[in-house]
């Protein structure tokens, strides 16, 4: 469907922020001959003007940020010699400590969950702050960026240390400035992505950055 179109349509929903539903009514603003187009984009869903859910933007934003990320680290530590299963491993001894290590696949199994569910539970509060400050919502890509950095400063700040992880937290140049931008551009922006879908009205959308 022609881009003139679509942007005429997007218009005549800006009032309410969503097409009709049933598909039946279309603003007067849209010339005659485009609205019969228009219902038609309305039946389809309107794929670009959807609005997701709180459930969704969780979900999807905290499954494709840890998956990234852990597909980051695997392959990083992989170049180091370090076999997923005790990268994984690694990740659950912030819970078992040392005897993470000797678990085997059971706690390689673990520390996949773990890291899966600490992206969830991220990703949820991040919509939750987006919700109540808008900034975030509209400008996804820096504040998912700053996001990341928070993580990243929090999880090697805060986080571990107070964890059982049993080994001394470094800032080694190369390996924390690859590990800091996987945070930023792997993770957080990822879920700020997903939680602007569920934040912004449709028609707040064509204005995010």
């Amino acid at each position: 469907m022609p881009e003139r179109v679509i942007t005429s349509c997007a218009r005549s929903w800006a009032g309410d922020g969503s097409p009709d539903a049933a598909g039946t009514r279309v603003s007067e603003a849209v010339p005659q001959a485009d609205q019969g187009r228009c219902t038609l984009l309305q039946q389809r869903g309107g794929v670009a003007m959807r609005q997701h859910s709180a459930g969704w933007a969780v979900l999807v934003g905290g499954s494709i940020a840890g998956a990234l990320d852990i597909l980051f680290a695997i392959t990083f530590a992989g170049i180091g010699g370090v076999s997923p299963g005790r990268l994984l491993q690694t990740v659950a001894s912030g819970l078992l400590g040392e005897s993470a290590y000797s678990g085997g696949a059971g706690t390689a199994a673990l520390g996949l969950v773990l890291h899966f569910l600490m992206a969830l539970l991220l990703a949820g509060i991040f919509l939750a702050v987006s919700r109540r400050v808008a900034f975030l919502a509209r400008h996804a890509v820096v504040s998912g960026a700053l996001f990341g950095i928070i993580v990243f400063l929090g999880m090697r700040l805060v986080v571990l240390p107070l964890s059982a992880f049993p080994h001394p937290v470094t800032f080694r140049p190369l390996a924390s400035a690859l590990d800091l931008l996987s945070h930023m551009f792997l993770f957080g922006v990822p879920i700020a992505l997903a939680a602007r879908r569920a934040v912004l009205r449709p028609s707040e959308m064509r204005a995010a950055v």
